[in-house]
């Protein structure tokens, strides 16, 4: 998936995977909050919700942008699904498993241009809890990935 403006793009995908239920990347499931650096001062944090029911990968983004927040419903190896994303452009969006990652592959149609989309989920242990770290390709804008993480919320 993928995060653009306020908007994640649910573009995790490289290919479809066989990998086991036990191999299943169950520990994405939860509530996740953006982690935003000192200089991003006045910036509103998105937040992720995420189940996972065995290959049904469920997420409500929530955060600023045109929509306040967006259910997505993903079948993992499954096929594309298209939505419109918190910043309004529409996405078409496939989900696979990659070890334990989720990767999100497509498109996403921006001011009249396609623009293929390629994000990948990891999570990884900052002493303190889990971080869901979400990389994004952005080498079809002339930059380098961006990286964006996000923190469990406690309940």
């Amino acid at each position: 998936m993928r995060i653009h403006g306020g908007v994640i793009l649910f573009g995790l995908a490289l290919a479809s995977c066989g990998i086991s239920p036990a191999q299943e990347p169950s520990g994405f499931a939860g509530t996740w909050r953006q982690v935003l650096s000192p200089t991003s001062k006045g910036r509103i944090p998105k937040e992720l919700v995420i189940t996972l029911d065995n290959d049904t990968l469920m997420v409500i983004m929530k955060g600023p942008g045109k929509l306040h927040s967006i259910n997505l419903t993903f079948q993992i190896g499954g096929p594309e699904v298209t939505y419109t994303g918190l910043d309004g452009d529409e996405f078409h969006i496939r989900v696979t498993r990659d070890r334990d990652s989720l990767v999100f592959d497509g498109s996403e149609h921006e001011e009249g241009r396609d623009l293929p989309v390629h994000e990948m989920w990891t999570l990884r242990n900052n002493g303190e809890g889990q971080v869901l770290v979400d990389t994004k390709n952005a080498k079809s804008r002339g930059g380098s990935a961006k990286i964006f993480e996000f923190e469990r919320v406690k309940q």
